[in-house]
């Protein structure tokens, strides 16, 4: 009995891991708040309707500016979305996450602030197999069973699907595919062949072009669009979920929606309306 006791005692003594945040009942997401000032990017997104931040650079940023970044989210009560599939080595068989990004996922796991983790990012582009976006989200489960994996897509032709898409690599999954101005061919695209290629049930988050990028010649600005359109085509008229996200906050050499007067007061308007603060009912 004593045995058992004693080892009781020790076992209270060790310091368990916080509870993993859940994901809120309607995601709104933000993505790319990575500045300076984050603590004051988000209060100003907390009261504009935002729960949910990611940041791509995170990982790769001074432990003392993580740390500060987790607390202050905390603090705010908005969850982070952390991007480590930026460091993958090898291919294939051999892909897996970086010493540094998986040091990083056991690291921060704990952190109450923490929602999720984001592994793979539009993985055409990046050349990410099917086999090693299973890897990395099996390398994350086995660091921290406890949090979701996001993965981010922008697929418009079936070719993308057949090469590239697995449902066993995520928990939730980003859909995304930038206006250029207006919702066009390649939006109804990307909706029918998700609809078309979809197999299980899981949330699905859409994100809205919300920046500008002057350096590129052919991507128009978003002056001539906008994101109340985009809004009443994917949430209104062609929704397959509740869950938003909005691309970006503060971007570079692209411009987002702290960087734009008039992109700004635009998102403004959807949080002043309603929009933004529950699933949508339309």
């Amino acid at each position: 009995m004593r045995s058992v006791m004693l080892a009781l005692l020790v076992l209270c003594s060790i310091p368990q891991p916080a509870e993993s945040r859940e994901l809120p009942p309607r995601i709104v997401m933000m993505w790319q708040v990575t500045g300076k000032d984050y603590a004051n990017d988000f209060n100003v997104l907390k009261r504009a309707g935002i729960n949910t931040v990611q940041s791509f650079a995170l990982a790769g940023m001074d432990p003392a500016y993580v740390d500060g970044y987790l607390d202050a989210a905390q603090a705010a009560g908005v969850g982070v979305v952390a991007y480590i599939g930026g460091m993958v080595q090898g291919q294939g068989a051999t892909c897996a996450l970086s010493e540094a990004n998986a040091a990083f996922v056991k690291q921060h796991a704990a952190a109450p602030a923490m929602l999720a983790w984001h592994t793979v990012d539009e993985p055409v582009n990046h050349k990410v197999t099917k086999e090693c976006q299973r890897r990395l989200y099996e390398q994350v489960k086995s660091l921290d069973p406890k949090h979701l994996v996001m993965m981010s897509i922008n697929f418009t032709k079936q070719a993308e699907y057949d090469g590239f898409f697995d449902e066993r690599a995520f928990d939730f999954l980003d859909l995304h595919r930038y206006v250029n101005p207006d919702v066009g061919p390649a939006q109804q695209r990307l909706v029918d062949l998700f609809r078309q290629n979809r197999t299980r049930n899981y949330r699905v988050i859409v994100t809205l072009r919300a920046f500008d990028a002057p350096g590129k010649v052919r991507r128009e600005s978003m002056q001539a669009g906008g994101l109340a359109s985009q809004y009443e085509y994917f949430f209104v008229k062609n929704r397959i979920g509740d869950d938003i996200g909005f691309y970006g906050w503060q971007l570079a050499p692209n411009l987002g929606i702290s960087q734009i007067d008039w992109l700004k007061q635009e998102f403004g308007r959807l949080a002043l309306e309603k929009k933004l603060s529950a699933a949508p009912n339309e």
